[in-house]
């Protein structure tokens, strides 16, 4: 790599110009005092009064006062001739003293005398301070030799590191800085040449490591930093970058994982829990499922909030794309502009798609038309009667729908909600009264209560607020044509969808088994039956005669005046909904299903025993209503507008 060879050369310019006295210790914090001592007594056995004179010249080297110890160890020459150890050290202080031509002398004539590792190293350290390319060549093998002899000398080991790099010995290099890390850690010049060459082998955020190292140890500031500038830091900061971004985005995959693991084991432990043969329903509902319903509104509030965890990384993963889009249509040369343009509108779609289902309000619930008191006091009251029966509030608000359905909900905020003081909401559809006895509605009634008894409407909100966003990404991928499998924004959406609405989706279907079961308990297995098998043949019916008539109304330009009394159906529709009925009675869940299938839900509640001492009421429910026939002119004008988009 280019930048590598740069910084071998600018260690090599270290090595070789004014900061050469860093790659072999100035002076030892600490000196071996056995081999002192040995030194000493050599040298008094030659001439005793050479003794303080050479020992103060070695304090002076300590200290770093080269001249001093220059002057001290040629005077110790003078009483002790040729005496190598004299003479090694003073090669070293005149080679830091740039005093290349006597030391290089001094350190021949020691080794002469000594051919010692001590003296073959200090003698290659005076050669590799010279500029000259034959002394450099001569360095190499006596600073081998030299750490060959002293294997465990962590001065050898630096001399011989100093003629690999003047030699630029790649691989001597490396090994004589293993040596050298290994005797001593701290070698400033050592980690240095340990960040140069991480460098070269394209581990930057070593390289960065060790070559600070070096600089807090004593290498020169300027000569690290020059070298961090050239390319280590941003290469170090790059790497980090990649790697704690990837490890987010791991862990961030491991959270889907494990949401869609949690979401797949709540539906079986569900399923178990309402299925026991010890009682089934009826005796597993009072323990396990209330835990399961704690799991599931714990894991619902964990997969919203993961959701919008969850945009950051995305909005990154497209912006890497399309950078990455962008940079390898920029290196083909002759740029194509019309896929780089497609490349970056792309990513701005995608990103604006993302950032509008973030700012996302929930609309205000459709309740419909609402009905007091006094226009409907027998629906009130059966109401209030059902509400008392089952031992909860009865609803705040009675409202009548164009469709077949009913329904509950609270009106509120969340802290009202929690305290139990929202405003209850009791929506019936004006075609669900239509095949219902008032018994009937009764048992519909009393499971929708048994929603509010069990708390299940005073929640939720985070939960819609999120479908909301992911509706509204899915729209504007849409819209800007961005909704195909290679965007990361869309491959997201289509996988957290699934696994929320199969969270989601899980615990509404605990909930309608447990809305049953209250509503079983209070008015009887084969009341709620009857009542539930009605409600979905009205449903099924409704919907397809409703299509029926409004088309008719919209080919003959006829103005509808009650769809809820309009002709019964051609023959061929008539059978159409049967087969419909009869596949809605028979079909099984699905893991995306808000409600069990019928045929489970019925299955369920066979095993509730009806209410004997019941008095059955066998009058129509639409008799609950003081003028029905109004309400369902006013239902078909609100129907007919909504589907005109008036």
């Amino acid at each position: 790599m280019k930048l590598a060879k740069r910084l071998i050369v600018l260690l090599t310019l270290l090595a070789l110009s004014g900061c050469a006295p860093e790659v072999a210790p100035p002076a030892p914090r600490g000196r071996d005092m056995v081999f002192e001592g040995a030194v000493v007594e050599r040298l008094k056995s030659i001439n005793p009064a050479a003794v303080p004179v050479f020992q103060r010249a070695t304090e002076a080297g300590d200290r770093l006062d080269l001249e001093a110890a220059r002057a001290g160890y040629l005077e110790t020459l003078a009483l002790a001739p040729d005496f190598p150890d004299a003479l090694r050290r003073l090669s070293a202080a005149e080679s830091r003293l740039g005093q290349i031509e006597p030391a290089i002398a001094h350190a021949r004539r020691a080794v002469a005398i000594d051919r010692s590792g001590y003296n073959l190293s200090a003698l290659a350290e005076a050669l590799s301070a010279s500029k000259q390319s034959d002394a450099v060549k001569e360095a190499l093998p006596l600073a081998q030799e030299g750490a060959r002899l002293n294997p465990d000398d962590a001065f050898a080991q630096a001399i011989l590191l100093q003629a690999a790099v003047a030699a630029k010995d790649s691989k001597l290099i490396r090994q004589s800085d293993a040596d050298l890390l290994r005797l001593a850690p701290e070698h400033p010049t050592a980690r240095a040449v340990a960040g140069l060459l991480a460098a070269e082998d394209g581990d930057w955020e070593r390289a960065e490591s060790e070559l600070l190292a070096a600089q807090r140890l004593g290498m020169p500031a300027e000569s690290i930093q020059e070298i961090l500038d050239q390319g280590v830091t941003n290469q170090a900061r790059l790497r980090r970058a990649l790697r704690y971004g990837g490890l987010a985005i791991l862990a961030w995959l491991a959270g889907i994982a494990a949401l869609f693991a949690l979401g797949a084991t709540l539906s079986r432990l569900t399923v178990r829990a309402l299925e026991r043969p010890d009682g089934g329903i009826a005796e597993s509902a009072q323990s396990v499922p209330r835990f399961v319903r704690r799991l599931y509104r714990f894991t619902i509030i964990l997969a919203s909030v993961y959701f919008y965890v969850s945009i950051p990384f995305v909005v990154l993963i497209v912006i890497v794309a399309t950078a990455g889009g962008v940079l390898l249509i920029l290196s083909l040369g002759l740029i194509p502009m019309q896929l780089l343009t497609i490349v970056v509108v792309f990513g701005l779609y995608t990103l604006i798609g993302i950032g509008r289902s973030i700012f996302v309000r929930l609309p205000a619930p459709d309740l419909g038309r609402r009905v007091a008191p006094e226009e409907a006091p027998a629906l009130w009251a059966i109401s209030r009667e059902v509400a008392d029966h089952m031992g909860t509030r009865p609803a705040d608000i009675i409202a009548i729908s164009p469709g077949a359905g009913v329904a509950v909900l609270e009106e509120g905020s969340m802290l009202q909600k929690a305290r139990g003081n929202g405003k209850r909401c009791l929506v019936v559809g004006m075609a669900a009264f239509d095949g219902l006895t008032q018994t009937q509605f009764k048992a519909i009634l009393a499971h929708e209560y048994g929603h509010f008894l069990n708390r299940d409407t005073s929640g939720g909100r985070l939960a819609l607020q999120v479908e909301a966003s992911i509706e509204r990404m899915a729209e504007s991928l849409i819209h800007a044509r961005q909704n195909y499998r290679l965007n990361p924004a869309w491959l997201f959406l289509n996988g957290f969808i699934r696994i929320f609405k199969r969270i989601t989706q899980g615990a509404s279907r605990l909930q309608e088994a447990l809305a049953d079961r209250a509503a079983a308990l209070a008015y009887g297995g084969q009341t709620c039956i009857d009542g539930l098998t009605q409600a979905i043949r009205q449903m099924e019916r409704f919907y397809i005669h409703a299509q029926y008539s409004l088309d008719r109304e919209a080919e003959l330009r006829l103005g509808l005046s009650n769809i809820y009394q309009e002709p019964t159906l051609p023959d061929a529709l008539q059978t159409k909904a049967d087969g419909q009925i009869k596949e809605e009675l028979e079909r099984a869940t699905g893991p995306y299903d808000s409600h069990p299938a019928p045929r489970e839900r019925i299955r369920y509640l066979r095993q509730f025993s009806d209410m004997a001492h019941m008095i059955r009421n066998d009058t129509p429910a639409l008799d609950l209503l003081l003028d029905p026939k109004a309400l369902q002119i006013e239902m078909t004008r609100k129907l007919s507008a909504r589907t005109s988009g008036g």
